[in-house]
């Protein structure tokens, strides 16, 4: 099983009107840096049908790594 402790972090901050992109599939948190936070997500259907599972809308499927244990 991969160890997530052993990848490296990337910071960034946005400013009012950036926009980030994330590949599919990538962990991420966020941190708000003022007393009002909007966040908003959007998924693609780009993603090939074996990256998600039944009606999983978000396709929000474990790695298959995961899924073997």
């Amino acid at each position: 099983m991969h160890n997530l402790a052993s990848n490296s972090s990337h910071q960034a901050l946005l400013n009012p009107g950036d926009a980030l992109f994330l590949p599919a599939m990538w962990l991420r948190s966020a941190s708000p840096t003022a007393d009002m936070d909007v966040t908003v997500n959007l998924f693609f259907r780009g993603l090939e049908r074996a990256s998600s599972t039944g009606r999983d809308v978000y396709r929000n499927r474990d790695l298959a790594a995961y899924e073997k244990g």
